[in-house]
């Protein structure tokens, strides 16, 4: 369990919930922003999801912006990613029609080190899980 990244750049917070152990919290904020709702949300399908990004960016190839689906507890944003050969460009807003579109930069690398942080604590959460 933890919070990953640092303050105002890339974060991922892992919030266990005992006794639900593969369900907790599970934060993204870019640039300060908090992109999901803060709700309990089941770990895995957000692992899966991450880890498909993260397969992208150790590609080291440009990707144009795409719809980055990231389910449940993000359904109330749309975020937009495009990859650059150093840097994820996020674009993300509310569905709400007037919501204004915020941008923010992550360095691939900076992407990577957050993210094998936080998906290692997602592994161990989900292996304790299978032995209880």
């Amino acid at each position: 369990m933890g919070i990953f990244g640092e303050p105002g750049g890339f974060q991922i917070v892992v919030l266990e919930y005992m006794p639900l152990r593969r369900f907790g919290l599970f934060q993204i904020l870019l640039s300060g922003w908090p992109i999901g709702d803060g709700t309990t949300t089941a770990f895995y399908p957000h692992y899966c999801n991450l880890q498909d990004l993260a397969r992208l960016v150790e590609s080291g190839e440009p990707h144009e912006r795409f719809q980055l689906v990231l389910g449940d507890t993000f359904d109330h944003m749309q975020v937009d990613a495009e990859m650059t050969d150093r840097a994820i460009l996020f674009g993300f807003r509310s569905h709400d029609e007037n919501a204004q579109w915020r941008e923010a930069r992550v360095d691939s690398r900076e992407f990577l080190t957050v993210w094998r942080q936080a998906a290692a604590c997602i592994e161990a959460i989900l292996a304790q899980a299978d032995q209880s």
